[in-house]
């Protein structure tokens, strides 16, 4: 019984600067990802399938797409037992694909065209259960619309980053980074993700309870422990520091924002700023995921302290 898990992905080449396009770079033609994992395109009449079986027409009603399906994420041979004989993805082998992609580069695949192909009996008869993944976080949003998608050098980092994850061994400081980094990823509006982005980083350098090192009768001011472990982070990740007034600028909107302020919109400044922070982030814990010793330094309070001093 031959079984294919899928994501599809949605083509977002319209939406580029046609000059900007690599072309020798898009992903056509599947590319290995590890333990039976795949991205590249299948044959049309599969697709068109599957999109069918996820976005029902309704009822004598039909539908007119006004875009296809730039390439695929897909398993090959996934688990499946008589318990999870129609289950998409059990053991969330492309689950975890998906969020590595994002350490690498942001772009908007999600969950909302994901299913189970099943050849089912004799002849072949294809069978395609749907995730049935609905509601918040169907979705992933990016805020440059003009360069998204994966490349076949982006899928090589991906590889990189399956072949090394080991969810047991990470930290719990970055597990919580990482899930906020997904939180965002999978959040329209700005000012959520921004607050999301920020609690990223708090995640892996603040300490609860914290005490000024040479005046132990104060707490450590927030403000202060951000922009000081954010900038040897940053240097350390980036090979220089973020700028001091940058990283005071992301927290006070940050706190703005945690504190109910209106976001005013998105202006040029707000976005270099966003983006300079989602981008350090991805860095961090591409590296968390990359490098063991790395992410040994978020092991404790004690571990922090010491590799990022106030």
């Amino acid at each position: 019984m031959p079984v294919l898990d899928v994501a599809l992905v949605r083509n977002t080449l319209a939406q580029a600067n046609r000059a900007a396009i690599n072309r020798a770079n898009l992903i056509r033609d599947p590319v290995d990802l590890g333990n039976s994992l795949w991205i590249g395109r299948l044959d049309q009449d599969t697709t068109n399938a599957i999109v069918e079986a996820c976005e029902p027409p309704g009822l004598n009603f039909s539908l007119n797409r006004a875009w296809g399906v730039m390439y695929t994420m897909f398993r090959t041979d996934p688990p499946a037992g008589q318990e999870s004989r129609y289950q998409w993805d059990p053991d969330g082998r492309i689950s975890l694909g998906i969020r590595m992609s994002r350490l690498v580069h942001p772009t908007t695949i999600g969950y909302e065209f994901t299913a189970r192909v099943v050849d089912d009996g004799e002849p072949p008869r294809h069978v395609i259960a749907p995730s049935l993944i609905k509601g918040w976080g169907t979705r992933a949003y990016v805020v440059d619309t003009a360069n998204n998608w994966l490349t076949i050098d982006h899928a090589a980092q991906v590889r990189r980053l399956l072949a090394s994850y080991d969810h047991g061994q990470l930290p719990e400081r970055v597990k919580s980074a990482l899930f906020y980094f997904e939180y965002a990823a999978l959040t329209y509006f700005i000012d959520l993700r921004w607050v999301a982005i920020t609690t990223a980083c708090e995640s892996l350098v603040h300490i609860d309870g914290e005490r000024e090192p040479g005046n132990p009768k104060r707490y450590a001011r927030s403000t202060h422990v951000f922009v000081t472990r954010m900038s040897r982070l940053s240097n350390m990740v980036l090979g220089a520091p973020l700028p001091e007034t940058d990283l005071i600028a992301m927290y006070r909107q940050r706190s703005a924002l945690a504190h109910g302020q209106d976001f005013t919109g998105l202006t040029p400044e707000k976005r270099r700023l966003y983006c300079l922070q989602e981008d350090t982030v991805r860095a961090i814990l591409r590296k968390a995921v990359l490098e063991r010793q790395f992410a040994e330094l978020f092991q404790s309070d004690v571990s922090v302290q010491a590799a990022f001093p106030l």
